[in-house]
This record gives structure tokens, sequence and C-alpha cells, in this order.
């Protein structure tokens, strides 16, 4: 890590934080502010989500600076945090694009397998079609990244398509989304 990046494992040095925790608290998307931008960073590069990105790299702070900033400036994205109890637990961001909102979705690992990825997908979704209307929502999904596959299929999305190493799936702008849970 260079001077100018922190350190991930400094601002979540024990990802058990979460396992040790009672399996009821339930993680909830609040929206990204400014100061959220070293929190979005490190867990953007945690070895646990790099290995599911399609650039498969981390990124740098001058990268993530550029990024984060066109998501907390646009009307076209939103980006949200992802807490349990005040204590950042991953992130999820949505791009509108003409007709289509792409979703991505960075969830600590000791949170997964509870449901809790197609809730916070679903949350998003009807976050997005307040935005921007009926509109239909894609994610980007490696082939071998079975939990991702499952919790965006749980959550009602289709598979649609398949570019090399990546998945394209869809949630139509037609299918309705009453309440999330």
């Amino acid at each position: 890590m260079s001077k100018t990046q922190p350190d991930p494992a400094a601002i979540f040095p024990d990802n058990s934080t979460f396992s040790a925790r009672s399996p009821d608290e339930t993680p909830y998307l609040r929206p990204a502010e400014a100061n959220d931008l070293g929190s979005v960073f490190a867990i953007r590069n945690l070895l646990e989500i790099v290995r599911w990105t399609e650039s498969g790299r981390e990124v740098t702070m001058d990268e993530h600076r550029v990024w984060f900033a066109s998501r907390l400036a646009k009307d076209t994205s939103r980006l949200f945090l992802i807490e349990v109890e005040g204590t950042p637990a991953g992130a999820l961001d949505l791009a509108h694009r003409g007709d289509e909102a792409v979703i991505s979705i960075y969830l600590l690992s000791p949170l997964r397998g509870r449901g809790h990825g197609r809730r916070l997908i679903r949350e998003a979704c009807v976050a997005a079609r307040e935005c921007w209307g009926p509109i239909t929502v894609v994610a980007r999904i490696l082939s071998d990244n079975a939990p991702s596959l499952h919790a965006f299929g749980a959550a009602g999305f289709i598979e649609t398509g398949n570019e090399g190493r990546v998945i394209v799936m869809k949630l139509p702008g037609s299918v309705k989304l009453g309440s999330a849970r």
C-alpha cells in the first residue's frame, strides 16, 4: 500500500466482528457521503472483494477518488454504504445508463449466506425505480461467483447473457418490487 492509500486492515481489522454478533442484526443501506471515501475504498480493495471484480485488481486512491466523486455528484448514480449498527459492512452502487441501471454490491463475507444480499439488492432496485422509473436493473457477475449469482437470482434477476467470464443478469422493468423482505 502506498502512503496515500489507507490499509483496509486498519479500517476493518477484524471481519469477525460481524460473525460474532447476533444474526438478527440487520445490515442496512444509507446514502454514501463524502466522508465515506476511505471506508468504501477499503472495502473495495479487500482481497475477498477484489477477487470478484471484473478487473481483478485493487484500485489506487486516485482512481477511487475520481470514481467516488462521480458517484456523489451525478444524478445518474446512487452509491450506498451498507452498515450494521453504524459499522461499514459493504457498499452498493447503482449507475443509470439509458433505460438500465447497473448494480454492484460488495458485502463483507461474515454477512453472506443469510439473505442480506438479496434483501439489499431488492431495496436498491426499489430505490432505482423511484429515481429513474420502470428501468431494467442489470448485474454483471463473474461466472464463478456462486454467492452473487444466487443472491441476484433470489432477488428476481434472470440470466440474459454471457460475456466471457461475466454473466449478465437482469431484473426486467416490468417486475413488481413490493416489500424487499
